[in-house]
């Protein structure tokens, strides 16, 4: 009995888990940036798990602000199968758009174009 519970324990276990799971955490020691356009942007760091047997192609994007994404690699991330990828990224929005100091950023992560995680965090501005 006990052996059929932890079998089934992990076949659940095996079947309910995320294919690609991304950790998105501001650079440690950065601020804000104004850029010459007007923009003010966050450098922020990306790291992807593809936990299946193909390549995954991720993109981010904005969902409850105005602005936009620049990875520093390229605008979209390579991660190989069963494989780590890791990049940079800054997420700019206009100067106008933006009404506080600290504003929560919600990030879709899209693999080969379907939302696959929707991560939160912080966007720091001047006063």
């Amino acid at each position: 009995i006990i052996l059929v519970i932890l079998l089934s324990a992990v076949t659940y276990l095996l079947s309910h888990r995320v294919p690609v799971e991304a950790t998105i955490l501001r650079t440690p020691g950065t601020l804000f940036q104004e850029t010459a356009q007007g923009e003010i942007q966050n450098l922020y760091n990306i790291q992807v798990a593809n936990k299946t047997w193909k390549n995954e192609e991720i993109t981010l994007r904005l969902k409850n602000v105005t602005g936009k994404i620049v990875i520093i690699s390229g605008q979209k991330l390579q991660v190989p199968q069963d494989g780590l990828a890791e990049s940079a990224f800054f997420v700019r929005i206009p100067k106008d758009k933006i009404n506080e100091q600290k504003t929560l950023l919600e990030i879709e992560v899209l693999a080969n174009g379907k939302v696959i995680d929707v991560l939160k965090t912080t966007f720091f501005a001047p006063n």
